[in-house]
């Protein structure tokens, strides 16, 4: 299973705890790959992202988008860069990936 999320520093804590209780709740999964889009997550946030994905044994590959371009008008406080990653997501995956069920965080 492959599993897609995508946030900002503001919501790495969210991406935490969703994962945490994606992990746990499915533990009879025998592959569950992560890829987690990132904009600016400070790396104390993305090393805890890291040790739960650690914890389970599982793979999580954090992508930056930070070099995304999308149109500044288009992103706000509200709306970050991250919340539009999604849209991008063949742009920023394995070309062997066939499928993956992206999660908000929230």
């Amino acid at each position: 299973m492959n599993i897609i999320y995508s946030c900002d520093n503001n919501y790495s804590w969210l991406a935490g705890i969703s994962m945490l209780s994606l992990l746990e709740n499915n533990k009879h999964i025998e592959i569950i790959d992560i890829y987690i889009f990132i904009d600016n997550v400070e790396e104390d946030n993305c090393n805890k992202l890291l040790s739960i994905s650690k914890k389970y044994n599982r793979k999580l590959k954090l992508i930056n988008i930070q070099d995304l371009d999308i149109p500044e008008q288009f992103y706000t406080q509200r709306w970050p860069k991250s919340a539009f990653a999604r849209l991008y997501a063949s742009d920023y995956l394995p070309n062997d990936l066939k499928s993956a069920l992206y999660l908000d965080c929230d």
